[in-house]
């Protein structure tokens, strides 16, 4: 195998360009995005609204359910299951959010990374053989949505109900007991780790690989320390 020196800003690019030039317009050949919205699940009420707005592409984050045999990774006949679904309201698959749960040893260092590094490149391969040209990722070891991290509801326009945060909610709060203190340094080690393996691989399958943004964008979390919360973070990232 030849051996190249990738930067990660030069391997985000190969794979946007591979995300993205499908998407050229037939007739004036300009850049056109793919529009879509974000899906928790597959059920046929879900898909049929997709539909209904119009929309043509799927990003699935509710990927619970694609691993139909549990068997820790997505093989091309449990995406190819998922296109199915899709196709049956014309609609195309162009992401998977990859599980929480697959990149938790990872993010916490657990003795049992690495077997679950490999089924996510095994995941990955799967993908990019049924043409499945994006892929998801958090990097976020204190994930959470409750008034634990300092959400809340707030009442809205109509009788909806808004998610609000409030930082100073939880200001004060002691580490997490499952996580306890967590350094930057030892999240951007960790994540390098990660990344060290599944970059190459995602690259060589065609996947682009899209990191979904911190939420809440702060600092620090409840002794969990953050990166990539501002735009100087992310740029010095994709640079190194």
């Amino acid at each position: 195998m030849t051996e190249m020196n990738w930067t990660r800003r030069s391997l985000l690019r190969v794979a946007a360009a591979a995300f993205f030039t499908p998407a050229l317009t037939r007739a004036s050949g300009a850049w056109m995005p793919r529009v879509s919205e974000n899906l928790g699940d597959l059920k046929e009420d879900t898909l049929a609204w997709l539909a209904q707005m119009g929309l043509e592409w799927v990003v699935l984050q509710g990927t619970d359910e694609v691993d139909r045999n549990r068997k820790g990774y997505w093989s091309e006949e449990d995406i190819r299951a998922v296109q199915e679904k899709c196709a049956a309201h014309g609609l195309k698959l162009a992401s998977l959010m990859i599980p929480l749960a697959w990149l938790t040893p990872a993010m916490l260092g657990k003795p049992e990374r690495d077997p679950a590094i490999s089924n996510i490149v095994r995941s990955i391969r799967a993908g990019g053989k049924c043409g499945v040209a994006m892929f998801e990722w958090r990097w976020s070891p204190d994930f959470k949505w409750g008034d634990d991290v300092g959400y809340f509801d707030e009442p809205g326009r109509g009788g909806a109900v808004y998610k609000a945060f409030d930082y100073s909610r939880v200001a004060g709060k002691p580490p997490f007991e499952d996580l306890g203190a967590i350094s930057r340094e030892t999240v951007r080690e960790r994540m390098n780790y990660f990344l060290e393996r599944v970059l190459p691989a995602a690259d060589e399958a065609g996947v682009r690989l899209s990191l979904h943004p911190k939420d809440p964008p702060v600092k620090s979390m409840r002794g969990v320390e953050r990166i990539l919360t501002n735009t100087d973070q992310i740029e010095e990232f994709v640079d190194s």
